[in-house]
């Protein structure tokens, strides 16, 4: 600071100009140091987080899709702070990740025929759709058997095109 005074008094510069640019400068770095702290209270909360746990929702749901396990990807979605209902039914395919269609599918296929068999072994219980589906059966079961062969009859050798009629049957 002496030396300042020296150079400023030689070069005619007065001590209380100095003291003002001095003031100046701790007022503006104390302004930025307020700024700045501010700046990262505020983006370090919301704005970060957020762009977080999008990206890391986007790495599940690929991994997922994958059928790859996706324990890291989980953990990450979850401490982000991603709702616990909607990560729930992920977690107990985790560790081996979620099972393909070709090899649902060769599940489903297995099942079929048992399931087929308790559908059908069921007799006892009647629910409306059975009842309609039996009747609808019974209905054109009937029908089928009461309705009479058509018989189609062969002009005679002399009858003309005009004489020949289709058989009309009636309907009660």
């Amino acid at each position: 600071m002496k030396d300042t005074q020296k150079s400023a008094s030689a070069d005619g510069i007065q001590q209380s100009d100095i003291d003002a640019v001095t003031n100046r400068i701790t007022a503006l770095e104390s302004a930025v140091k307020t700024l700045s702290d501010n700046a990262a209270r505020s983006s370090g909360a919301g704005a970060d987080t957020t762009a977080r746990l999008s990206v890391a929702a986007e790495a599940l749901r690929a991994a997922v899709e994958r059928g790859v396990p996706y324990q890291a990807e989980l953990a990450a979605v979850q401490s982000l702070g991603g709702e616990q209902k909607m990560t729930a039914p992920l977690e107990p395919f985790a560790a081996s990740g979620v099972p393909s269609a070709a090899s649902l599918s060769r599940e489903l296929a297995a099942l079929a025929p048992a399931l087929q068999q308790t559908v059908h072994a069921a007799p006892g219980e009647t629910t409306f759709l059975s009842r309609l589906e039996a009747n609808a059966q019974n209905s054109f079961a009937s029908r089928r058997s009461t309705r009479r062969p058509v018989t189609i009859r062969r002009p005679r050798s002399g009858a003309s095109h005009s004489t020949l009629r289709a058989p009309t049957s009636r309907r009660r």
